[in-house]
């Protein structure tokens, strides 16, 4: 799940640096994808104030805050949250009504300030346009009660999950264990349990973080059958 899993005093977890965790050690039951150092550095600085060395790498980066704020846009109006209408009279008149607009605004004007730059790059008022509706999002979404009431579940439901396999480690598959056992977290270098913790919740899609919760914390009679 995208969200933070405390695993100890100031170390949190980053999904960057998980995500090259996953290709450096984690897939191939371990064996890792042998990547070069390019496409690593990419991954790590896909999100984040460092940019990417490459060309390639700032373009993810910069794909990834196109897609995520107008995603997350997106997601808030089916939710109620927001109308499109909501959006900030300048965001519409920069970037287009609309998703798709949107999208095709922003992706045109990287191609073509990029081009004309030499380096990954919006122009001056795009980029003005997409940080205001991040702002706008931050305000109205992200820190809005409703979405700090839903944070603060996932965050006690990541927890108990942690905290449920740092008590039972024969629950964690050997395999992933045996990666920890090779290549701690650089957080907590030595301490296994946590990596393979880490490792086994961060594998987790959210409907199955949530089904392995309701299986070992709730009642399964609240769901409507029979407790043994």
């Amino acid at each position: 799940p995208a969200c933070v899993i405390g695993y100890g005093k100031e170390r949190f977890f980053r999904h960057n640096e998980q995500s090259l965790r996953v290709v450096d050690f984690l897939e191939r039951e371990g064996k890792g994808l042998d990547l070069c150092w390019e496409v690593r550095d990419g991954i790590v600085h896909h999100t984040g104030k460092e940019e990417a060395a490459t060309l390639e790498g700032r373009i993810v980066a910069t794909a990834d805050r196109i897609a995520y704020v107008n995603h997350d846009l997106d997601d808030a109006v089916r939710a109620g949250l927001l109308r499109e209408s909501d959006v900030p009279g300048e965001v519409r008149l920069i970037l287009g009504e609309g998703h798709s607009n949107r999208i095709g605004t922003l992706v045109q004007d990287m191609i073509e300030t990029s081009s004309s730059a030499g380096d990954i790059m919006l122009s001056a008022d795009v980029a003005a346009a997409m940080d205001e509706l991040r702002s706008f999002l931050f305000e109205r979404v992200y820190t809005s009660e409703a979405a700090k009431l839903e944070s603060s579940k996932a965050f006690e439901l990541l927890l108990r999950l942690f905290e449920h396999y740092c008590e039972y480690p024969q629950e964690i598959p050997e395999a992933t264990l045996e990666i920890a056992r090779k290549h701690p977290l650089p957080q907590c270098p030595d301490d296994v349990l946590c990596a393979a913790v880490v490792d086994h919740i961060a594998g987790m899609t959210d409907r199955f973080a949530r089904s392995t919760f309701e299986a070992l914390f709730v009642p399964r009679s609240w769901h409507g059958t029979a407790v043994d």
